[in-house]
């Protein structure tokens, strides 16, 4: 969020308890690790997409956009307790937060990919798979998010004269029917819907 916008998102007491398992850290501790997890980043641009949406006069998708800060911020506390504090821990962690780092950077690259991400850090791939296995995802899954949500972040902030095709190039996608499919398995709209949405003018 910002230094002016606040957001506070519930979670169910249940589904908190079976994210953390039989181990649940103490607060400090928990707030300490949850400030460096890796997908800190996506959950605060998904609750800025649900606070955005949350203010036009007839918000629309925004039960979609809860379900996915809800899946997020879990898969954020299922992560804290294995997030390991010293040595081999610590190296994977770092390989996680410049993969990412990079990820940003290059997130307009349609040739991003693993191998890409592997050689820029100077590490093998399987010692890259390892670092986002051990706090439980995937390198081509994050990449793939990334750009799912910039590029819904891009068409709800464009301009009206601005085509999906001409905005998913910035997001390093220049397949636009396989974006579309993904975008509606993870937004549960199509692309079209969000920009009409927006200048309303709800299309396919």
């Amino acid at each position: 969020m910002s230094d002016h916008r606040v957001a506070y998102l519930s979670l169910r007491g249940d589904a908190v308890d079976r994210a953390f398992g039989a181990s649940r850290p103490d607060p400090g501790q928990l707030l300490k690790r949850l400030s460096q997890a890796p997908l800190r980043p996506y959950f605060e641009m998904q609750l800025s997409l649900l606070v955005e949406n949350g203010r036009r006069p007839a918000p629309a998708d925004s039960g979609r956009l809860l379900d996915i800060a809800i899946d997020l911020a879990l898969l954020m506390l299922q992560q804290v307790p294995v997030l390991p504090e010293m040595e081999l821990g610590t190296l994977r962690r770092g390989i996680v937060a410049a993969a990412h780092e990079f990820i940003v950077q290059q997130i307009d690259n349609p040739h991003l990919d693993p191998d890409l991400v592997a050689a820029r850090l100077g590490v093998s791939r399987a010692t890259l798979y390892r670092a986002f296995a051990g706090q439980g995802m995937t390198l081509a899954g994050q990449i793939r998010m990334m750009r799912l949500i910039r590029a819904r972040h891009l068409i709800e902030h464009s301009a009206s004269a601005e085509t999906i095709g001409e905005l998913i190039l910035h997001c390093g996608i220049d397949d636009a029917v396989h974006f579309a499919r993904q975008f509606r398995q993870f937004f549960g709209v199509r692309p079209g819907e969000i920009k009409g949405i927006r200048f309303g003018d709800v299309g396919g």
